[in-house]
């Protein structure tokens, strides 16, 4: 019997902690940041799937993926407002 055996309350209670713990951090930053800034961190994933695929997988990096991963990221830095020309708006309208 060579394979292990995780019990399924185990199993169940991983997942969902860290689902639970993963909500409070983006409901957190949410509060802080504003919306329309926070789920700008959603296109960080292509660049962590790209460094784990090469890394875990053993894919080769290729020129366009690191181009597409290049255009992902100048168009989420274009979309946080920190270059060309204009401010971020505040995270929560002044009354």
């Amino acid at each position: 019997m060579g394979r292990s055996y995780v019990p399924p309350l185990l199993l169940l209670s991983a997942i969902w902690g860290s689902s639970y713990i993963a909500q409070l951090i983006v409901n957190r930053l949410i509060t802080t940041h504003g919306p329309a800034r926070t789920m700008l961190v959603n296109y960080l994933l292509s660049g962590f799937a790209l460094f784990y695929g090469a890394t875990i997988l053993g894919e080769p990096i290729t020129g366009a993926k690191n181009a597409g991963l290049g255009l992902i990221l100048a168009g989420a830095t274009l979309a946080s407002g920190l270059v060309g020309g204009r401010r971020p708006a505040p995270a929560v309208p002044e009354p």
